[in-house]
């Protein structure tokens, strides 16, 4: 009975992995639009947190964490500055940590001032989650040279989609690499 069930779940490993590489394919696409709005890429990160690697595996959000960002960016942005609003998503892992994404667009390259925000929105969301650390991870379509060259800070990190969607790809090849050696 149980060398039935460690086959089963390779075999459900493997056709997981298939489908997630698929599901890359399709996000590469969609990053690799100019046209492609930050929105777009929430809704597909939101679904899919697994694209973000291992440390994202036991991370989730949900209709409370996304009332927060409703509230704050609601009373931040309102008015003529709503337009301005950033595309942010919300998230606590198992250990009741928090971590923000702030999404930007692929076209988009991340600069100082975009640290900078960064920080204002950690800042800001410590009013409705008092007494709790907020990691931030900024991702766009690139880093600036200036942020390249910069040692990275704990609480704040940056990622590009291309470097993202290449990690995720190397994972997962791997492992559909290790499951076809175990069939």
């Amino acid at each position: 009975v149980f060398s039935e069930f460690g086959l089963l779940d390779v075999a459900l490993l493997a056709q997981q992995s298939q489908q997630r590489l698929k599901v890359l394919h399709d996000f590469e696409h969609l990053i690799l639009n100019p046209e492609t709005e930050p929105q777009q890429i929430h809704r597909v990160i939101s679904n899919n947190l697994w694209m973000l690697g291992n440390a994202f595996s036991m991370v989730s959000t949900g209709p409370d964490l996304t009332e927060v960002i409703q509230l704050y960016t609601g009373h931040k942005f309102t008015n003529g500055h709503a337009a301005h609003a950033p595309t942010l998503l919300l998230l606590r892992d198992f250990n009741r940590r928090f971590i923000l994404l702030d999404l930007k667009g692929p076209d988009h390259t991340i600069e100082l001032l975009d640290r900078r925000h960064a920080k204002e929105f950690q800042a800001d969301l410590k009013v409705y989650l008092p007494g709790r650390d907020i990691e931030v991870l900024i991702i766009g379509g690139a880093l600036s040279q200036t942020l390249v060259d910069q040692s990275p800070r704990a609480e704040i990190k940056f990622l590009s989609y291309q470097g993202m969607v290449s990690d995720a790809r190397v994972q997962l090849n791997w492992l559909v690499g290790e499951l076809s050696q175990r069939r």
